[in-house]
């Protein structure tokens, strides 16, 4: 349930919810093995995404599925006084289940202040390309994400909502520019800025 407000029916506001898509010079599989990958996961985050730390740990479940979770703080350009609560108050975890047979992961985030005042998930997924509405052809992967978010409070919840949702399309372009570089330098072909 969402907090009260003005907007929508009985005064609950909705999430917000929006998709994002990126296509990939490789197939799902090889995709989704390098989603899996803690140790290039954690490269990926700590250098093109600008992490200060992305600590992963795994836990295979019996069905065959991958529970993990992530600790993450931003590296932040600021004083060092300052950047100690800022990156305190912007740490997270990620509390993520890795689904195999269906190249998913469903992804809760629970930042480490106020945690109660936030509802934040994403469930992506990774396809092949093969009816070529990823851009390549019919070659290749799509990976696809639906973001859902909802901060309580009012007026300064909604900013709130705004910057977490420019940040998210921040993190994807980096990610997306970060894996288009790991194909070419592999003699792959990529597509920058699709999605």
């Amino acid at each position: 349930p969402c907090s009260s407000g003005p907007g929508a029916p009985g005064g609950v506001l909705p999430m917000k919810e929006w998709k994002s898509h990126s296509w990939f010079p490789c197939s799902a599989q090889v995709y989704y093995d390098l989603m899996l990958d803690g140790k290039f996961q954690q490269t990926l985050h700590m250098t093109a995404m600008k992490m200060g730390c992305y600590d992963v740990t795994d836990d295979v479940q019996a069905d065959g599925s991958i529970k993990r979770v992530v600790f993450s703080e931003p590296r932040l350009n600021l004083p060092a006084v300052l950047a100690r609560v800022m990156k305190k108050a912007q740490a997270y975890h990620e509390n993520a289940v890795f689904n195999h047979p269906f190249l998913e992961r469903r992804v809760k985030v629970v930042p480490c202040m106020a945690g109660e005042m936030l509802d934040f998930s994403f469930h992506e997924w990774v396809r092949p390309d093969s009816d070529g509405d990823g851009g390549g052809g019919g070659t290749g992967c799509v990976v696809e994400s639906v973001i859902k978010l909802h901060v309580k409070g009012g007026w300064i919840a909604r900013l709130l909502e705004r910057f977490i949702k420019s940040q998210c399309k921040v993190k994807i372009a980096e990610r997306d520019k970060h894996m288009n570089d790991w194909f070419r330098e592999r003699g792959l072909v990529a597509l920058d800025g699709f999605g």
